[in-house]
């Protein structure tokens, strides 16, 4: 059962505050906070601070990963539940590094993360400079290696232990590279696809005694729910697969959950609001 939850909110676009998906997150707490409130389910709020004295968005991003992994690890260490709302997908990679620091037993861990991109690019083969497409290599450990082991405790944890749920638009390099290493793919671009059953089947193959880490990026919806960020990508979750899906890593033995990329400025932005919410209030619900 969990007992309290740490919201942990990082409004930022690589170390940038409130700018793109970094308005994301506060958006989503304004009307998540109501809800818990209805359903009397306990929480504190933890708003990291600006990190403009950090040089450029390496700096920037690398410090506010440092403050997710400090933060994850002191809601652990209270007995909380820690959830983590980014406007940057690669803050999962903190929030594992702060479970890992509150002594959660790691090492053979389920990583779920659903997403239209596997976010397993690396710098040498990165071909649009895009920092925010590195996520799962930098839990990997196949990138950034100094600027992670900044982290207190991060370790890595290789891509077979991802299961990537929606992924669509990848680079040649990172799906040879995911496929490579024995990653879990539910591939979206088609319609019609069953998500929360072909994760159910998934689980039942490889087991559910795995503690687990919950990654959700909104960009994982397809264009005609909304348009999560600036890159909607044709054949993604359907409102009714996104709740499917928490509803069933719910039951996963999860340490955290993260949700993350998402501008409401953009298409249908109220609406997926209020989808995330509901999501976010299922999967702590089904927890108990």
């Amino acid at each position: 059962m969990v007992h309290k939850l740490a919201l942990i909110v990082s409004p930022f676009h690589v170390g940038i505050h409130q700018h793109r998906v970094g308005k994301r997150p506060e958006r989503i707490l304004a009307s998540l906070t109501p809800q818990l409130d209805a359903h009397h389910i306990p929480y504190r709020i933890e708003t990291l601070g600006k990190v403009d004295d950090f040089e450029g968005e390496i700096g920037r991003s690398f410090e506010l990963l440092r403050r997710i992994a400090q933060e994850t690890t002191k809601a652990v260490t209270a007995g909380e539940f820690p959830i983590i709302l980014a406007g940057n997908r690669h803050s999962t990679a903190g929030v594992i590094a702060g479970l890992n620091a509150a002594g959660l037993p790691l090492n053979d861990l389920d990583i779920f993360w659903t997403d239209a991109h596997a976010d397993a690019q690396i710098p040498d083969d990165n071909t649009n400079g895009y920092f925010d497409s590195m996520g799962s290599a930098m839990i990997a450990g196949l990138c950034w290696k100094y600027h992670m082991s900044t982290l207190v405790k991060h370790e890595p944890h290789s891509l077979h232990n991802i299961t990537y749920i929606g992924i669509r638009d990848l680079e040649d390099s990172e799906r040879s590279r995911i496929i490579d290493a024995g990653a879990h793919c539910i591939f979206g671009g088609k319609e019609g696809i069953d998500y929360a059953g072909l994760l159910r089947k998934r689980l039942e193959s490889q087991g559910t005694d795995k503690r687990s880490v919950v990654h959700v990026d909104l960009d994982s919806l397809d264009p005609q729910v909304g348009h999560a960020n600036d890159y909607p990508v044709p054949g993604g979750l359907l409102a009714k697969d996104l709740l499917g899906i928490l509803d069933t890593l719910a039951t996963c033995r999860p340490t955290s959950l993260t949700v993350a990329s998402f501008d409401p400025d953009l298409k249908n932005g109220a609406q997926i609001v209020d989808l995330a919410v509901e999501g976010i209030v299922r999967f702590v619900r089904a927890m108990e």
